[in-house]
């Protein structure tokens, strides 16, 4: 055994020799990266601790976040493992501000150490007061905005808070300048009839108080009482165009410094909105139940004053049927299916909804109501996209594009959605220089004719740089792949009139995945 050690005793020590020569020799990923660090102090010069910084690669005409780290308690942050390019930091912290949104771009060379790159975060002013309402009793939970006035009158939402259980709020972190202060109610799931007061308890933020705020200060006794005030008022009834019968419908009014209030109709279908300051709303009304139609309105409204409006909604189309599998397999009961309608074309209210869904019952049935006069096509939801739509049809007719035609007050019954499994998934990378930042639309076309005039067909994907891109549940069959510069609006037509010879091509199989690296188009090709 003893000699058999001293054979060995030549090789281990060779292998030692090479151990000690080990660093020496360069790893050249390692030696590309490099390291930013630097410290965040406050404008009292006073590091800031746990501030967030992020980091951020820049070019020309884009920014992407790279990482985020936080200061120690000495302020000090450092990235490590950095690749070389140009980059941005940003730096953040409750209570404070910052007079610039990022640094100067900063180069970082191959292996190099950038440091002692200092951030400067500014302590932001503070509003605080007191919500109370009409008996002086605290309101708790309300909403209380700090509303920064600009030199054109309006105004820039810079921070919120809600009050506690005194009806005492706090404001804090906020850059020197002129504020109103606005509450919003809290809604404890009622009716929110009620309008914004503005400190010292007006109903328009124009006739508020300004309130003056410096950094580092704070602005005390900013109370609003939410006493009655004799605004203008919207009242009015929801009813079926038809037959005059009252609806049961939600009205969401919207309008200017961040107003928005709901309320719901009564029993007749009547509403109405309160104490509102002079000006133009966007009103949407939402039926509670599927038989009629929803629209959203503009209504002006003059000062002080009591306007009537009534919204007419007309009687709503329904369509119901059932979903299969492709050679009548039983839907697997784990699987949720959601069927959703899209409207190619209304004909229905201004401002009524263009998208519809509902979740598909165990035994394969759907219903749908409360949709417009139109066109309306069919796509289905499921898990990870697993199946698509191989055939439809309505009635024992098959609808080959998907597009189903709707009218007030009937119910389109009948309608079958076969589905497959038959699908595979793509997944890839663009093929671009490291460190590439643009962003690039990946767009998949089927090669067959008709499958390719079905734009529903047609696939895009949006990535960053080398990001990896993924389509999923993609019919098997062949595909013509392209990638092109995001910023460039793309024709189907055009790309394969101009661009057939730089497609990829892809055979989709089915339950496989397709790895693919694709090299982007040029601006000048499209």
């Amino acid at each position: 055994m003893r000699r058999a050690c001293r054979l060995c005793e030549p090789f281990i020590a060779a292998m030692a020799v090479l151990a000690s020569l080990q660093p020496s020799v360069a790893d050249p990923f390692q030696s590309a990266m490099g390291k930013i660090s630097g410290r965040v102090f406050s404008d009292a010069g006073r590091p800031v601790k746990y501030a967030r910084v992020e980091l951020h690669r820049v070019s020309d005409t884009y920014s992407a976040f790279v990482a985020e780290t936080r200061t120690d308690a000495h302020g000090a942050f450092t990235f490590e493992n950095v690749a070389p390019g140009t980059y941005v930091l940003r730096a953040s912290q409750l209570g404070f501000f910052s007079e610039q949104s990022s640094t100067e771009p900063i180069e970082l060379r191959e292996g190099q150490h950038l440091q002692h790159l200092d951030l400067r975060l500014i302590a932001g002013g503070v509003i605080t007061g007191r919500v109370s309402d009409e008996d002086g009793d605290p309101v708790i939970g309300a909403e209380v905005l700090a509303l920064q006035l600009q030199a054109n009158g309006e105004t820039v939402h810079h921070n919120s808070a809600q009050t506690d259980d005194r009806g005492v709020y706090r404001l804090f972190g906020l850059p020197p300048g002129q504020y109103v202060v606005g509450v919003r109610l809290p809604d404890h799931g009622q009716s929110r009839q009620w309008t914004l007061r503005y400190f010292p308890g007006v109903l328009s933020h124009r006739e508020a108080i300004p309130i003056s705020v410096s950094g580092g200060q704070e602005a005390e006794g900013i109370n609003i009482a939410f006493k009655p005030l004799k605004g203008a008022q919207l009242t009015g009834r929801v009813v079926l165009e038809k037959e005059g019968k009252p609806v049961r419908a939600r009205l969401t009014l919207s309008g200017q410094a961040f107003l928005v209030l709901s309320t719901s109709t009564d029993a007749t279908g009547r509403y109405k909105f309160l104490d509102l300051p002079p000006g133009q709303y966007h009103v949407s009304v939402e039926p509670l139940e599927e038989d009629a139609v929803g629209c959203s309105q503009f209504v002006h409204i003059p000062p002080r004053q009591s306007v009537r409006h009534d919204f007419a909604l007309p009687e709503a189309a329904w369509i119901e049927g059932w979903v299969e599998l492709e050679d009548r397999r039983p839907l697997d009961p784990m699987h949720s299916l959601t069927v959703s309608l899209t409207m190619t074309r209304i004909e229905g209210p201004e401002g009524a909804p263009s998208v519809f869904s509902k979740s598909v019952g165990p035994n394969g049935a759907f219903r749908i109501g409360g949709l417009p006069k139109g066109r309306a096509r069919l796509s289905i939801l499921s898990p990870n996209e697993q199946y698509y739509i191989k055939a439809l049809t309505v009635g024992g007719r098959e609808v080959p594009d998907l597009e189903l035609s709707l009218r007030p007050g009937a119910t389109l019954s009948g309608v079958r959605i076969v589905l497959s499994d038959d699908v595979g998934e793509v997944r890839g990378r663009v093929n671009v220089a490291e460190g590439d930042i643009t962003s690039y639309r990946l767009i998949l076309i089927p090669e067959d004719p008709v499958k390719r005039c079905d734009l529903g067909q047609v696939r895009s994907a949006w990535t960053t740089g080398s990001t990896p891109f993924i389509f999923r549940g993609v019919p098997a069959g062949r595909y013509w792949l392209f990638a092109a510069p995001a910023e460039v609006p793309v024709r189907i037509e055009t790309l394969l009139e101009k661009n057939l010879s730089s497609a990829h091509v892809i055979e989709v199989r089915s339950h496989q995945i397709v790895e693919v690296l694709v090299s982007s188009l040029q601006k000048e090709d499209l």
